[in-house]
């Protein structure tokens, strides 16, 4: 097995325990709650994007929605 595809935080997944614990041996497809992306506040979303950068350090890291974004997702959240 190269990669884990999908690795979900709301399966109590935590991408960033993985990378410590797993290192570089298996690769990680990590999504994003699309719920956050439409409901979420920008802290809420920063910290989520934060958590995606550490586990992604030195490559082995795909991030992607979970779902199709919601349509009630406001612009904001993409930036």
């Amino acid at each position: 097995m190269d990669a884990d595809n999908p690795l979900a935080f709301k399966a109590w997944l935590d991408v960033v325990d993985l990378r410590r614990r797993l290192s570089h041996r298996l690769a990680f497809y990590d999504i994003m709650d699309v719920q956050l992306w439409a409901s979420g506040s920008v802290a809420e979303l920063n910290a989520a994007a934060l958590t995606k950068l550490i586990a992604a350090q030195d490559g082995g890291f795909i991030s992607q929605s979970d779902h199709s974004v919601p349509d009630n997702a406001p612009d904001a959240s993409y930036d």
